[in-house]
């Protein structure tokens, strides 16, 4: 990756990739529960296992961000996002239900049983700048906000899909 147009040193083919995560419907959440339950909810963030040297760290707002190292495979890095989703949908779970809403209603809709976020994945490219992948990743998470809790990937740095994990392999007893 290049950093203000100068290469930065590090893994020895270059890749790896940048995943943006943004809480869906943060804004009710923040309306029924107010900061302090919204608070909360930022932190269920920290709760997905990462490896070492990955953690995921608060991009902005209700937007996290994280590298993952070159030695994944791409199924993988979707399992990965995946997992860390449904780890933040069941861990809100948990916390919705011991908060209490502070308002009834928001916009005419009542507290959510849960919250969601949408992934954002993004391969690094040679000759890609920092801010050139950061935009990046975070355009791939907001085309997977339009739809909720979402995958959006791009592998060459140009286009964009939504993807799903690819399911564990499953026997089947003859």
């Amino acid at each position: 990756m290049k950093k203000e147009g100068k290469p930065v040193e590090g893994e020895s083919d270059g890749s790896f990739w940048m995943m943006v995560a943004d809480v869906d419907d943060f804004k009710p959440l923040n309306a029924f529960y107010l900061w302090a339950g919204g608070d909360k909810f930022l932190r269920l963030m920290a709760k997905p296992k990462t490896r070492p040297g990955e953690e995921i760290a608060r991009y902005g707002g209700d937007e996290f961000a994280q590298l993952v190292n070159s030695d994944i495979t791409e199924d993988k890095v979707i399992i990965m996002a995946r997992r860390s989703a449904d780890v933040v949908r069941a861990e809100s779970r948990t916390l919705i239900s011991q908060l209490t809403p502070e308002i009834a209603l928001y916009e005419d809709k009542p507290p959510p049983t849960e919250t969601t976020i949408s992934i954002g994945l993004v391969k690094y490219q040679p000759g890609m700048t920092s801010e050139s992948l950061s935009l990046l990743a975070q355009r791939a998470a907001a085309k997977a906000k339009e739809t909720q809790d979402t995958i959006v990937m791009s592998r060459d740095g140009a286009t964009f899909e939504t993807v799903q994990p690819t399911p564990a392999p499953t026997t089947v007893a003859i």
